[in-house]
Protein backbone atom coordinates (compact mmCIF):
# COMPACT_ATOMS: atom_id res chain seq x y z
CA UNK A 1 0.00 0.00 0.00
CA UNK A 2 2.57 2.33 1.06
CA UNK A 3 4.60 1.61 -2.34
CA UNK A 4 1.54 2.13 -4.10
CA UNK A 5 0.91 5.48 -2.89
CA UNK A 6 4.59 6.58 -3.29
CA UNK A 7 4.57 5.65 -6.43
CA UNK A 8 1.08 7.78 -7.32
CA UNK A 9 2.85 10.76 -5.73
CA UNK A 10 5.92 10.01 -7.91
CA UNK A 11 3.89 9.89 -11.06
CA UNK A 12 1.70 13.33 -10.59
CA UNK A 13 5.07 15.20 -9.65
CA UNK A 14 6.36 13.98 -13.17
CA UNK A 15 3.37 14.77 -15.13
CA UNK A 16 3.59 18.15 -13.10
CA UNK A 17 7.09 18.68 -14.72
CA UNK A 18 6.15 17.53 -18.46
CA UNK A 19 3.57 19.79 -18.58
CA UNK A 20 5.48 23.07 -16.81
CA UNK A 21 7.67 25.35 -18.76
CA UNK A 22 10.95 25.52 -16.34
CA UNK A 23 11.81 29.30 -16.84
CA UNK A 24 8.78 30.74 -16.42
CA UNK A 25 7.28 28.24 -14.28
CA UNK A 26 3.80 27.88 -17.00
CA UNK A 27 1.83 25.53 -18.15
CA UNK A 28 3.66 24.38 -21.94
CA UNK A 29 2.90 23.21 -25.11
CA UNK A 30 1.70 20.26 -24.04
CA UNK A 31 -0.40 21.53 -21.04
CA UNK A 32 -2.19 24.18 -24.14
CA UNK A 33 -2.63 21.34 -26.46
CA UNK A 34 -4.37 19.27 -23.66
CA UNK A 35 -6.30 22.58 -23.20
CA UNK A 36 -7.25 23.30 -26.91
CA UNK A 37 -8.44 19.66 -27.10
CA UNK A 38 -11.02 19.40 -24.38
CA UNK A 39 -12.29 22.72 -25.36
CA UNK A 40 -13.31 21.76 -28.52
CA UNK A 41 -14.31 18.43 -27.38
CA UNK A 42 -16.47 19.97 -24.58
CA UNK A 43 -20.40 19.91 -25.41
CA UNK A 44 -21.26 23.07 -23.44
CA UNK A 45 -22.55 26.27 -24.94
CA UNK A 46 -19.49 28.23 -22.82
CA UNK A 47 -16.94 27.17 -25.17
CA UNK A 48 -17.87 29.70 -27.64
CA UNK A 49 -17.24 32.32 -25.10
CA UNK A 50 -13.48 31.38 -25.70
CA UNK A 51 -11.01 33.48 -27.00
CA UNK A 52 -7.63 32.32 -28.36
CA UNK A 53 -4.59 34.81 -27.92
CA UNK A 54 -1.14 33.97 -29.18
CA UNK A 55 1.34 36.27 -28.20
CA UNK A 56 5.07 36.97 -28.82
CA UNK A 57 7.80 39.36 -28.10
CA UNK A 58 8.84 41.56 -30.99
CA UNK A 59 12.03 41.05 -32.17
CA UNK A 60 13.35 38.75 -29.41
CA UNK A 61 16.16 37.45 -31.20
CA UNK A 62 17.77 41.14 -31.00
CA UNK A 63 17.90 41.33 -27.61
CA UNK A 64 19.22 37.56 -27.90
CA UNK A 65 22.29 38.50 -29.91
CA UNK A 66 22.48 42.49 -28.41
CA UNK A 67 22.64 41.57 -24.89
CA UNK A 68 22.47 37.61 -24.30
CA UNK A 69 20.21 34.99 -23.37
CA UNK A 70 20.68 35.62 -20.09
CA UNK A 71 18.36 39.13 -20.43
CA UNK A 72 16.59 37.12 -22.99
CA UNK A 73 15.48 34.87 -20.29
CA UNK A 74 14.64 37.79 -17.96
CA UNK A 75 11.97 38.72 -20.64
CA UNK A 76 10.47 35.86 -20.45
CA UNK A 77 10.64 35.53 -17.17
CA UNK A 78 9.44 39.42 -16.40
CA UNK A 79 6.35 39.07 -19.15
CA UNK A 80 4.63 35.75 -17.56
CA UNK A 81 4.25 37.68 -14.69
CA UNK A 82 3.24 40.45 -16.13
CA UNK A 83 0.64 38.04 -17.88
CA UNK A 84 -0.14 36.39 -14.59
CA UNK A 85 -1.07 39.87 -12.93
CA UNK A 86 -3.27 40.63 -15.93
CA UNK A 87 -5.03 37.69 -16.34
CA UNK A 88 -8.48 37.33 -14.52
CA UNK A 89 -9.52 34.17 -12.78
CA UNK A 90 -11.04 31.86 -15.51
CA UNK A 91 -8.09 32.58 -18.18
CA UNK A 92 -5.37 30.53 -18.56
CA UNK A 93 -1.64 31.29 -20.18
CA UNK A 94 0.90 28.96 -21.88
CA UNK A 95 4.75 29.10 -22.89
CA UNK A 96 3.98 27.76 -26.50
CA UNK A 97 8.09 27.94 -26.97
CA UNK A 98 10.56 30.23 -27.66
CA UNK A 99 9.33 33.98 -27.14
CA UNK A 100 5.80 33.05 -27.82
CA UNK A 101 2.64 32.64 -25.33
CA UNK A 102 -0.87 31.70 -25.65
CA UNK A 103 -3.91 32.81 -23.49
CA UNK A 104 -7.02 30.97 -23.32
CA UNK A 105 -9.42 33.81 -22.30
CA UNK A 106 -13.23 33.46 -21.12
CA UNK A 107 -14.48 36.66 -23.11
CA UNK A 108 -17.77 36.38 -24.56
CA UNK A 109 -17.45 37.93 -27.93
CA UNK A 110 -15.43 39.48 -30.16
CA UNK A 111 -15.19 43.34 -29.32
CA UNK A 112 -14.47 41.53 -25.79
CA UNK A 113 -11.17 39.99 -26.81
CA UNK A 114 -10.37 43.02 -28.75
CA UNK A 115 -10.39 45.04 -25.45
CA UNK A 116 -8.47 42.45 -23.56
CA UNK A 117 -5.97 41.77 -25.90
CA UNK A 118 -5.11 45.42 -26.72
CA UNK A 119 -5.03 45.71 -22.28
CA UNK A 120 -2.39 43.01 -22.53
CA UNK A 121 -0.26 44.84 -24.89
CA UNK A 122 -0.88 48.37 -23.14
CA UNK A 123 0.69 46.45 -19.83
CA UNK A 124 3.51 45.01 -21.44
CA UNK A 125 4.43 48.39 -23.24
CA UNK A 126 4.22 49.90 -19.97
CA UNK A 127 6.28 47.73 -17.88
CA UNK A 128 8.54 45.03 -19.72
CA UNK A 129 11.74 47.08 -20.40
CA UNK A 130 14.76 45.44 -21.20
CA UNK A 131 19.00 46.52 -21.19
CA UNK A 132 18.28 48.24 -24.29
CA UNK A 133 15.08 49.74 -22.70
CA UNK A 134 11.27 49.33 -23.77
CA UNK A 135 9.80 45.50 -25.15
CA UNK A 136 6.66 45.03 -27.04
CA UNK A 137 4.89 42.33 -28.14
CA UNK A 138 2.27 41.47 -31.00
CA UNK A 139 -0.70 39.75 -30.29
CA UNK A 140 -3.43 38.18 -32.32
CA UNK A 141 -6.49 36.51 -31.47
CA UNK A 142 -9.53 33.95 -32.27
CA UNK A 143 -12.57 33.85 -31.36
CA UNK A 144 -14.04 29.97 -31.13
CA UNK A 145 -16.60 29.71 -33.85
CA UNK A 146 -16.90 25.40 -33.62
CA UNK A 147 -13.85 24.19 -35.08
CA UNK A 148 -13.80 20.72 -34.87
CA UNK A 149 -9.98 20.78 -34.44
CA UNK A 150 -8.15 22.72 -32.37
CA UNK A 151 -5.44 23.17 -34.58
CA UNK A 152 -7.81 25.30 -37.08
CA UNK A 153 -8.79 27.40 -34.53
CA UNK A 154 -5.24 28.51 -33.06
CA UNK A 155 -4.12 28.16 -37.03
CA UNK A 156 -6.68 31.36 -37.45
CA UNK A 157 -5.30 33.15 -33.75
CA UNK A 158 -1.67 32.43 -35.26
CA UNK A 159 -2.24 34.39 -38.61
CA UNK A 160 -3.66 37.47 -36.97
CA UNK A 161 -0.35 36.94 -35.32
CA UNK A 162 1.48 37.21 -38.32
CA UNK A 163 -1.22 40.32 -39.95
CA UNK A 164 -0.34 42.09 -36.66
CA UNK A 165 3.51 41.96 -36.80
CA UNK A 166 2.97 42.93 -40.62
CA UNK A 167 1.21 46.16 -39.36
CA UNK A 168 4.75 47.35 -37.60
CA UNK A 169 4.83 45.28 -34.33
CA UNK A 170 3.68 46.49 -30.77
CA UNK A 171 -0.34 45.61 -32.17
CA UNK A 172 -3.11 43.24 -32.04
CA UNK A 173 -5.24 41.50 -35.04
CA UNK A 174 -8.20 39.66 -33.87
CA UNK A 175 -9.11 37.16 -36.81
CA UNK A 176 -12.85 37.59 -38.28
Amino acid sequence: YHFSRRLQGDRTRLEQLATLDALTGMPNRRALEKALQQQTNGLREARFRQGLVVLDIDHFKDVNDRYGHAAGDTALSDLAAILRFELRENDQVFRFGGEEFVVLADVGSREALACFTERLRKAVYQALRGPGGRITISLGAAMYVGEQRWQDWFARADAALYAAKGLGRNSEVVAE
